[in-house]
C-alpha cells in the first residue's frame, strides 16, 4: 500500500516554479524554470503569454517571491493611476 502511495506521488506533476521580474518599472512578469515561458501580469490580474522572455531576463529586475512581485504590481497601477 505505502509503494502503491509513494509510487502516485512521484507520478504527479510537480507545480511550475517561476522567476518573477519587474519589467522597466511598467509590468510584472514571470518565467517558468522548466519551460523557459514568460507570462505577464495584465491590469485585471490575470497571466497572458508574453513571447519576448529575452525583454524579460534582460530588462527586468528579478525579484524574491510572487508576494514581492505583486506588491510592486500594486505599486505600479496606482502610479498608473495617479498619471490619469
Amino acid at each position: 500500500m505505502m509503494k502503491r502511495l509513494f509510487e502516485k506521488l512521484r507520478r504527479r506533476p510537480k507545480p511550475p516554479q517561476y522567476n518573477y521580474y519587474v519589467v522597466e518599472n511598467s509590468f510584472v512578469a514571470r518565467v517558468d524554470n522548466e519551460s523557459k515561458r514568460a507570462e505577464r501580469l495584465m491590469d485585471e490580474g490575470r497571466w497572458l503569454a508574453y513571447d519576448d522572455v529575452w525583454d524579460v531576463c534582460t530588462n527586468g529586475r528579478y525579484v524574491a517571491s510572487q508576494e514581492e512581485a505583486l506588491a510592486e504590481f500594486a505599486e505600479i497601477l496606482a502610479l498608473r493611476r495617479a498619471d490619469r
